[in-house]
């Protein structure tokens, strides 16, 4: 019988007290399943496109998951502002891209948009290794990536003229094996106007950790991911525009296991042949997902914007253009 609290559990990689890591993990363990037959892979996505006649988006438990939306909001000879979201949840990696365009066409007007898309799975697998008996202690190297980017772009320069877009994702990875535990989470955050470009947080890329666990045990893994895109034009005195803004979240290949680098025994000796095989979904997790290709409608969206931008952009930016008063909060 496990104990209530995993004695490794001060080793799960998270920024918070011993406590709240302890119960957390505890919790965690005691919730989830543990019995491979019964294991089940579980999935859901969301979209949602905010100033539009579009309402939310979602499904739950199919495998493979995808939804996408696109919804737009004009007045005719003012302004408008449109998005559009997609996500694709696969065994193995979720897809995000989010795309929000603003513009006003005369003044006085301001548009607002926003585009957003999450997504999350979970599964469960068994390490198996030849010639080693259940219970056999190891250590695995596991890898988690995060690949994808953030851009905002916009024009219009006069004065009473502003744009702005705001941008960010977040990804979490959740491993629990039975005395230890994997959990991370990122975010980064970008903010672009006519004067100022702003980023924060964390930087896309490859992660590794460390988990304990054995031969033979079951090891749940969760991961969640959303990506969220803003934009935002005001013309403040009448007769004035236009003013155009898109900002584009881009991280369609993707937030994705990238499988067991490596797996050693107690000792430290490596461990050469292993497989980590789902008994829900039949999925080797020993191995990478291997991304798709990004949604086409998606970058064709983003890239017409970016076209539009540079026909109508001005030679030079102004000394000073204030954000507009919703873009990027």
């Amino acid at each position: 019988m496990s104990p209530l609290f995993p004695k490794s559990c001060f080793r799960a990689r998270v920024p918070a007290s011993p406590a709240t890591v302890c119960l957390f993990a505890a919790l965690s363990w005691l919730a989830a399943p543990h019995d491979a037959s019964a294991a089940e892979y579980r999935a859901g996505g969301n979209v949602r496109i905010l100033d539009t006649l579009i309402d939310p988006r979602s499904a739950q438990d199919t495998q493979p998951l995808q939804i996408s939306s696109s919804g737009a909001l004009s007045a005719p000879e003012l302004g408008s502002s449109s998005g559009s979201a997609s996500v694709r949840v696969r065994t193995g990696g979720i897809h995000l891209e989010s795309v929000s365009e603003s513009q006003v066409l005369e003044g006085p007007g301001h548009f607002y948009g926003q585009a957003e898309a999450g997504g999350h799975f979970s599964d469960e697998f068994v390490i198996l290794a030849p010639g080693l008996a259940d219970g056999t202690p190891v250590r695995a190297t596991l890898g988690f990536g995060v690949s994808g980017a953030l851009d905002g772009q916009g024009s219009g320069s006069a004065d009473g003229l502003s744009w702005g877009t705001g941008l960010n994702w977040r990804a979490g990875l959740r491993v629990y094996a039975r005395n230890d535990g994997v959990i991370w989470d990122g975010e980064g955050r970008l903010s672009v106007d006519a004067v100022n470009v702003l980023s924060s947080g964390d930087v896309p890329g490859m992660r590794l950790f460390e988990l304990d666990t054995a031969i033979g045990e079951v090891v749940r893994l969760e991961i969640s991911a959303f990506v969220q895109a803003r934009s935002g034009a005001q013309a403040r005195g009448t007769g004035l525009g236009p003013a155009r803004a898109i900002s584009f979240a881009g991280f369609a290949n993707t937030m994705s296991w990238q499988g067991i680098g490596s797996l050693a025994d107690a000792g430290g000796a490596p461990i050469a042949l292993f497989s980590a095989l789902s008994p829900g979904s039949g999925f080797d997790y020993a191995n990478a997902y291997v991304a798709e290709v990004p949604e086409p409608a998606i970058w064709a969206l983003w890239l017409s914007g970016v076209a539009g931008l540079l026909v109508r952009r001005y030679s030079r930016w102004p000394a000073s253009s204030p954000l507009s008063d919703s873009a990027g909060r």
